[in-house]
């Protein structure tokens, strides 16, 4: 859930020459005349430095041009795509082993720590979390510029099930974002889709054993609408596998299923 000790290095030797770089030509926090003055400077006045940054972008371009740390080409590379950066409020999700949900609005994001996992510094006992943060893309990566600003609020249920729904939504329809541009490299969204199994033939048989089901003729009422629960079921199954595309399709077939249900929960209701 953390870069690479390699990565979290790079971040490093691009991000402090920057803010430096910003410091002085905004001068937010005066008298601070080397990187090793600006990194001995209380996470106080780094964050000025941080909020200065992020509101004068253009100070990314300058720092590029001129290169007054002499970075190579890879670190100037990461700096350009910086301006890529994402800032605001985001919803702190949950944690999966290799990167921390983000959400925004309906935008999902795989966000990775910097030197810590996200779990090794909040609870997930404390998750959903309202943040206030700044994402950057990194490589193939995004991560989040060293600042998260965490809200004092607590989620009800209700609103806990609404960012699952999201994250649920994005994660199904491979609509998580991975990557940012600006690095030139693309993280492609999520694992490759699992090649599906040919489920045909066991539904062929599990078809043709369900025609030989029939209710009546001194059975128990609810063998009926049993059997053809199991038979609208068994339809939506086909038409999900063979048409998963087809939503209008899927949707008519679940409404069988839905009211195949209903037919069993009244005959429940109706036992004595």
């Amino acid at each position: 859930m953390k870069l690479s000790e390699q990565e979290s290095d790079l971040f490093l030797e691009v991000m402090w020459p920057l803010q430096h770089y910003v410091c002085g030509k905004s001068g937010v926090v005066p008298d601070v005349d080397s990187l090793e003055d600006f990194k001995a400077l209380g996470s106080d006045k780094k964050f000025l430095v941080r909020e200065s940054l992020f509101d004068n972008p253009h100070l990314i371009d300058e720092f590029v041009a001129e290169n007054p740390a002499g970075l190579g080409e890879e670190q100037l590379s990461v700096a350009r795509g910086w301006k890529h950066f994402v800032k605001g409020d985001f919803y702190m999700e949950r944690f999966l082993k290799n990167y921390a949900i983000f959400i925004q609005s309906k935008r999902v994001y795989a966000v990775f720590g910097i030197h810590n996992s996200f779990d090794e510094i909040f609870p997930k006992s404390y998750l959903p979390m309202l943040v206030k943060a700044t994402l950057l893309p990194i490589r193939d990566k995004i991560i989040y510029d060293g600042f998260l600003n965490p809200y004092n609020l607590s989620f009800g249920n209700e609103a806990k099930s609404q960012l699952q729904e999201i994250y649920r939504t994005a994660k199904q329809n491979r609509k998580i974002i991975f990557s940012l541009p600006g690095t030139g490299q693309v993280s492609p969204a999520g694992p490759e889709p699992v090649q599906p199994v040919d489920w045909s033939r066991e539904l062929q048989q599990l078809t043709a054993i369900s025609r030989t089901l029939k209710g009546g003729a001194g059975q128990p009422a609810i063998n009926a609408v049993v059997f053809g629960l199991v038979k609208s079921s068994i339809a939506f199954t086909k038409k999900a596998l063979s048409s998963p595309s087809d939503i209008d399709g899927l949707f008519t077939d679940l409404d069988k299923v839905e009211k195949a249900v209903k037919k069993v929960r009244n005959a429940l209701y109706r036992m004595e």
